[in-house]
């Protein structure tokens, strides 16, 4: 929302209560499968597949927390206090722009001694 957020008054600190921005939840979910064969008394082959986001969920990233604002004077203000703070970018702020994530699969051969 971002009516929520605003500039405090000149020369004060705001009123930011830690945290105020929610993030959507992250499931991520990982397998592996190996197979050890005997070579010798001290010395294995080992086969493995790992699945990596197995479900192939979206992970929708973090929403954009970057407020610019436009500080506007009317005609005739006489101080800075005067002036009138203005979202700069009403289009992206507070919304999610991105997401990451997908499926992966690793093969791999491991000699273990």
């Amino acid at each position: 929302n971002p009516a929520s957020v605003s500039l405090p008054p000149l020369g004060k600190l705001g009123t930011f209560e830690q945290p105020p921005f929610r993030s959507p939840g992250f499931n991520k979910y990982d397998a592996t499968l190996f197979k050890e064969f005997p070579l010798s008394e001290k010395t294995r082959l080992q086969f493995r597949i790992a699945a990596f986001d197995i479900f192939n969920r979206a992970q929708l990233d973090f929403p954009d927390t970057s407020a610019a604002f436009n500080w506007t004077l009317p005609l005739g203000a006489t101080s800075l206090s005067q002036g009138v703070p203005s979202l700069a970018n009403p289009d992206s702020f507070g919304k999610i722009t991105n997401k990451h994530g997908h499926r992966e699969l690793e093969y791999g051969i491991k000699i273990l001694f």
